[in-house]
């Protein structure tokens, strides 16, 4: 059975185009459409189909049992590392290839230009990170999309496009292919124990009806912050209700459903941030962790000890990707998952912050030996992941195996219905993202925010000036 919750489903009735076809009949729903698997004319005589991609693994320190997105080397039992491996044999035998899985060496975006620059056609397609794309796409180091993926196909992530498509042009898309743009979403992970011992109430509930907002947390988290020994020094050896990093700024802002940049209907970017609600979020935001008592900002703690205070009952609430998951399922104590707050109670849904310093887009390089094969090839893969991966991603992360308990399973599927993608994160306008990844002085958000309009601005335009000449 499909997965209610792989990207796109939220498209509208699938059509038949292409190669895709779509089964249905008048008895049959639109949660009943039977979608198939594209199957091109293609046969690329045994070569490398060459995949370069973000190993956050490797590169971040990720738990090392997290399986990866792009290639399996061998089924080891695990349901998701056999689904990549089995999704990727069926494909290099539909179409007489070997798929070549390289993890970037430092900068993704540098890799490629350099491979570009060189007109090597070493990469038939690249998984991009979020950060950074302004200049593989202003420069042209990959192909525009539009012409060559239909993005009304249920494995593509129509939402991705609302800070991705520029002046109508797409150059990259997220989609089923990886499921550690997924992974990367943030949620609260809450410390049941502590709920329970303080006498929390049902926290879920909140969720439920609606008002789980960022006032509601920080009332909860001063029951049970405390300078635990005494010193009157707030540090890793006290009590908090909240944990999080200097990225809490944006993900905090973005969970309030505000962005920095956001694209106009007539397909300009322009700056939102210096709205007076979310001029007002920042000072809240800000205000909160600058107090030491109530926000434990873990710095250069490494995750493991991030964890490790969360798993000595040290933490209510955790901030973190979903790929914390994978940390916390040796856990003793027992934990839960609830999207990051709303604002306030007139917000009318929860919004998720993506990690868009390494959230993964789905490209093709300008050098790709065809890009129409690269296209067929990806459009192919990840079509396969809608129909068989997903359903392994989902009973592993949304299941109780990772998660222990069907509440939970319902907060990881509102998480992951409301991502957001902000195109001043992803194409990073005036660098604001950056300037703004660490708290600051909330008497100096509103004259901040104004000392970069002009660089934002001039981001844009430069930007959509080069699209303009693509």
């Amino acid at each position: 059975m499909l997965s209610a919750f792989a990207c796109g489903s939220d498209s509208g009735d699938a059509e038949t185009t292409g190669t895709t076809a779509v089964v249905s009949d008048e008895t049959t729903t639109a949660a009943e459409e039977i979608v198939t698997l594209p199957d091109y004319e293609l046969d690329l005589g045994g070569e490398d189909f060459t995949i370069l991609y973000f190993d956050p693994v490797k590169d971040w320190g990720w738990n090392s049992n997290t399986p990866s997105d792009v290639d399996a080397e061998e089924t080891n039992g695990e349901a998701l590392n056999d689904a990549v491996f089995n999704r990727n044999r069926k494909i290099e035998e539909m179409y007489n290839l070997t798929i070549q899985a390289v993890a970037a060496e430092g900068n993704i975006h540098s890799q490629l230009e350099k491979s570009v620059l060189s007109n090597s056609g070493e990469y038939d397609a690249a998984l991009l990170i979020q950060q950074g794309m302004e200049k593989p796409v202003a420069e042209g180091y990959i192909v525009q999309l539009d012409d060559l993926f239909n993005f009304d196909d249920p494995w593509w992530d129509k939402n991705s496009l609302e800070g991705l498509q520029i002046l109508g042009k797409t150059y990259a898309i997220a989609g089923d292919i990886t499921f550690y743009d997924k992974l990367i979403a943030l949620g609260v992970f809450f410390n049941k124990n502590m709920a329970e011992d303080y006498g929390l109430g049902d926290i879920y509930q909140l969720v439920i009806d609606g008002d789980w907002t960022f006032e509601k947390m920080l009332e909860i988290g001063e029951m049970v912050s405390a300078d635990v020994n005494g010193d009157n020094v707030y540090d890793k050896n006290d009590r908090y209700g909240f944990s999080g990093q200097n990225d809490a700024v944006y993900e905090l802002l973005q969970s309030a459903g505000e962005r920095f940049c956001m694209i106009g209907d007539d397909g300009i970017p322009y700056l939102t941030v210096d709205s007076e609600r979310a001029v007002n979020i920042l000072v809240e935001i800000y205000t909160f962790m600058n107090n030491k008592a109530q926000f434990f900002n873990r710095g250069s703690m490494s995750i493991a000890d991030a964890i490790n205070m969360f798993m000595s009952n040290q933490v209510l609430f955790l901030m973190r990707p979903l790929s914390s998951l994978f940390d916390l399922r040796a856990m003793d104590a027992e934990f839960g998952i609830i999207p990051t707050p709303k604002m306030d109670s007139t917000q009318t849904q929860y919004y998720t912050s993506i990690g868009f310093t390494g959230a993964p887009l789905v490209t093709i390089p300008i050098d790709a030996k065809s890009v129409e094969n690269s296209a067929k090839v990806l459009d192919t893969l990840s079509a396969e992941s809608y129909l068989s991966v997903n359903d392994a991603f989902y009973d592993l992360v949304l299941g109780t195996k990772l998660t222990r308990d069907e509440n939970s399973t319902e907060n990881l599927d509102l998480i992951l219905e409301n991502r957001i993608y902000d195109p001043g994160c992803i194409f990073g306008f005036g660098d604001m993202a950056n300037a703004f990844m660490k708290p600051g002085n909330p008497d100096t958000v509103a004259s901040t925010i104004e000392s970069y309009r002009s660089k934002v601005q001039a981001d844009i335009d430069a930007l959509v000036e080069a699209i303009e000449e693509n």
